[in-house]
């Protein structure tokens, strides 16, 4: 999976590899989340099952758990 934060608390989870640019039209699932604006930093642990923000304005780090759809 791939994700990308935006300025807004927001971040967006894409399938890997993404079929298109994100930009252009590739389907996503967006979570909000403890931030209320920008987030800085987001990351992987080694074992893909946590993803761990930070928040440009809090320096709030939150760890998100996911759970696989498949």
């Amino acid at each position: 999976m791939l994700a990308v934060a935006d300025d807004y608390g927001g971040v967006r989870i894409y399938r890997w590899p993404c079929a298109r640019h994100p930009r252009v039209g590739a389907s996503y699932v967006e979570v909000r989340g403890p931030h209320p604006r920008r987030v800085t930093s987001v990351r992987w642990s080694a074992d893909d099952r946590t993803l761990y923000t930070l928040g440009g304005g809090d320096r709030l780090v939150a760890q998100w758990r996911v759970v696989r759809d498949d």
